[in-house]
């Protein structure tokens, strides 16, 4: 679906009309293919994914001239300099295109009182960073005479350390999610069914198609910052490989409620990745580029840069809040929720219990309550 506007972006000049075209898409596939009257399989695949280019789409702008701020023109602004002047220069701009690509295949047994699934899901996502705005210098000058003889007390952009020229450090970041699943329904009684299964998670680390994605690499003990180094190339980090998952649900309705009231638990652990809006920083990382300090910015220590990979910590995995219900398949999207170092002190599995019941009451109306334990994991 394309979305396209056409604006002023900042001060009412003609060379900051901004035209922003954007296109959303959307497709899913699906095939549900029945064996025989107790086996079935649903497989179902998924694009989603928005995109625009602002460079593109604005070729009047004058992108190739930097921006400039005047802090004080004479007498003008001379006494409070943190209310400039509207900054010379084309604002912007930015280049984006993210994807989601899933594909998720699930089985269907029925064998006597056992209804049993099985089956796995990728998740690929591909995630442009290419930050087009940082590679266009900005400078700020204390007045209209240190304009003229271009001596800016500011400096800011993105420049490769190598050749010192603006640079975007155009990264297109890749992360593969993995999952597998298999779970029984186990119908005892008539009003008694027991859910177990288990669940296996690979949550692969994040890397470029460039493969120029730098990493901080802490120093051991005492020296780790000062033993700080990069390294240039390869994945994140190490993802953990044992992500194994049990799942248990109930459904129970007491034959003294003639099927009006149904007690409801489970418990379940899975698993989270890393969030890649966050990992994604580390664009930031020396080496492919760098943003020039203040004059008043203290120096940082010196910083070793290695371009042979090494591990890194393993990545926290935190509990999911769903709990499996009967005749519910446990296999689920793959949920994208910021996470934390692996050096902070949270536990590598958080269990989330649940309970619930629910009560028929005269009237065609019907009661639900249910409990679930406070997050225990630190804020």
């Amino acid at each position: 679906m394309p979305v396209s506007s056409t604006t002023y972006n900042g001060p009412v000049r003609p060379y900051n009309l901004f035209h922003h075209d954007q296109t959303n898409d959307a497709f899913s596939v699906i095939w549900n293919h029945i064996f025989s009257g107790t086996f079935l399989n649903e497989a179902r695949a998924n694009a989603a994914g928005w995109r625009f280019n602002e460079v593109a789409s604005n070729p009047q702008a004058p992108l190739g001239l930097p921006q400039d701020t005047v802090d004080a023109i004479g007498s003008l602004n001379a006494t409070n300099t943190a209310n400039t002047f509207q900054t010379f220069g084309f604002p912007g701009p930015a280049d984006f295109n993210q994807w989601t690509y899933t594909y998720k295949d699930v089985a269907t047994k029925v064998q006597g009182n056992h209804t049993i699934k099985f089956g796995g899901e990728l998740t690929r996502l591909s995630y442009l960073n290419n930050p087009t705005y940082a590679a266009r210098p900005s400078y700020n000058f204390y007045n209209i005479w240190d304009f003229l003889n271009d001596a800016p007390h500011t400096e800011n952009g993105s420049f490769s350390p190598i050749t010192g020229t603006p640079t975007t450090n155009r990264q297109d970041d890749r992360e593969n999610l993995w999952g597998f699943f298999v779970q029984d329904d186990w119908k005892i009684r008539p009003n008694l069914t027991f859910n177990i299964g288990l669940r296996y998670t690979y949550l692969d680390a994040l890397y470029t198609k460039q493969n120029n994605l730098s990493t901080v690499v802490l120093g051991s003990g005492a020296s780790a910052y000062t033993g700080l180094s990069i390294r240039h190339g390869g994945h994140l980090w190490s993802p953990q490989k044992g992500n194994f998952g049990p799942q248990f649900g109930f459904a129970w309705s007491p034959d003294a409620f003639h099927s009006k009231f149904v007690l409801r638990g489970g418990y379940g652990l899975n698993y989270n990745e890393e969030e890649i809006a966050i990992t994604g920083n580390a664009y930031n990382n020396p080496r492919a580029s760098s943003t020039p300090p203040s004059p008043a910015a203290a120096r940082l220590p010196s910083i070793r840069i290695s371009s042979t990979p090494s591990r890194q910590p393993r990545t926290r995995s935190s509990a999911f809040r769903q709990t499996p219900i009967p005749s519910a398949p446990l296999i689920m999207p793959v949920s994208r929720s910021m996470g934390a170092s692996a050096s902070l002190p949270f536990p590598p599995i958080c269990p989330q219990p649940t309970l619930s019941t629910s009560h028929s009451i005269p009237s065609t109306t019907s009661a639900i309550s249910s409990s679930q334990p406070p997050d225990t994991r630190p804020a």
